[in-house]
């Protein structure tokens, strides 16, 4: 009988540490999956590392480029008065 317990502990012992592996694991993948998203969007200029504003993309007739949100606004108000 005594047996049977310490075996049963010893199984319930293993299925949390394989439990708690999983789970780090898991928040290691997430991680590592955040870490690739941000260098992608800096790499393609959908972000910058140190930016702190959010930014519009506007096209212009020069090209394509970034204006701040008070621009934006400024922008619609104007094209609304011709």
């Amino acid at each position: 009988m005594m047996m049977m317990m310490m075996m049963m502990m010893m199984i319930m012992m293993m299925v949390m540490m394989m439990m708690m592996m999983m789970i780090i694991i898991i928040i290691i993948i997430i991680i590592i999956t955040i870490i690739i998203i941000i260098k992608m969007l800096t790499m393609y200029k959908m972000n910058h590392p140190k930016a702190d504003k959010d930014r519009l993309y506007v096209k212009r007739k020069e090209g394509e480029g970034e204006r701040e949100r008070e621009d934006w606004y400024k922008l619609k108000r104007h094209i609304k008065q011709k």
